[in-house]
């Protein structure tokens, strides 16, 4: 019996690459970036960085308590930015900072929550004897009338936290997601502070969301220490701001370093 041969298999030849497309997108009008740190001009208001003065913003809420600049929300705790000024200024190396010329202090809104929903990682749940036992802030400026002016912008601010045994991860070292959040929570205070004193820049008129974040372990940041750190803000383009921060420790030595974008909100969110 004769088999028959059977016919070579012929190979099909599919093609799943598609053809690129070139698509020209129009840059958007005034699309300009404005480096903050000088007062802003509030005459350009065609620029993104600006604020109309036809938009309509909610009331900025805030619990920042400043006495230079007479901001104490109701209900703030009588002995609170005392107590936590009075730690500071027994350890000479702060004390030397918060003495230095220029110097605005306040207590962050973080550390005085306006309700039980409001701040409770940092107000409540890490405010403790083990946790982030004490915490001051501090920005400078000229004088009280220029630090009120909405036209000039508050573009570096100071955190000073002591941190206790109740945050490490390894023995002996904060844990990296607390070295972190704290980060995160001094560049947010640039925008708190900002929109508290009704600065003029489109994103300090809403709340400011953490966009995106990477942060830099430089050295382990040791527990039961006090940090020092500073975040400033690099650029602004409309909601959105680039901001840095840095963290130290007495001796200046860098620990961890972060670069991040802000979104501010829309007034309807």
């Amino acid at each position: 019996m004769q088999v028959p041969k059977l016919l070579p298999r012929h190979r099909l030849r599919t093609y799943t690459t598609l053809p690129r497309l070139s698509i020209l997108r129009p840059a958007p009008l005034y699309r300009i970036r404005h480096r903050i740190g000088p007062p802003v001009n509030t005459n350009l208001s065609s620029i993104n960085a600006f604020s109309s003065a036809t938009m309509a913003f909610p009331a900025f809420s805030t619990s920042i308590i400043c006495p230079a600049l007479d901001l104490l929300p109701k209900n703030t705790p009588p002995d609170l930015f005392a107590s936590e000024l009075s730690f500071f200024a027994s350890n000479p190396w702060t004390a030397t900072l918060l003495c230095a010329p220029d110097t605005i202090l306040f207590l962050p809104s973080c550390r005085n929550p306006q309700s039980s929903a409001h701040d409770q990682l940092f107000g409540r749940t890490l405010n403790n004897d083990r946790g982030l036992t004490h915490l001051i802030s501090f920005f400078r400026a000229p004088s009280v009338e220029v630090a009120r002016d909405p036209a000039h912008n508050v573009t570096e601010i100071v955190v000073l936290v002591s941190v206790g045994d109740g945050v490490s991860g390894f023995p002996g070292v904060v844990h990296g997601g607390v070295v972190a959040a704290l980060l995160d929570e001094t560049m947010g205070t640039i925008f708190d502070l900002n929109g508290t004193l009704g600065k003029e820049a489109r994103a300090f008129k809403t709340a400011s969301v953490t966009g995106g974040i990477e942060v830099k372990y430089v050295k382990p940041v040791p527990t039961n220490s006090v940090l020092c750190i500073t975040a400033v803000a690099e650029e602004i383009d409309g909601r959105k701001t680039k901001v840095r921060g840095e963290m130290k420790d007495e001796k200046g030595e860098v620990l961890a370093t972060c670069s991040s974008k802000w979104v501010a909100l829309k007034p309807n969110l």
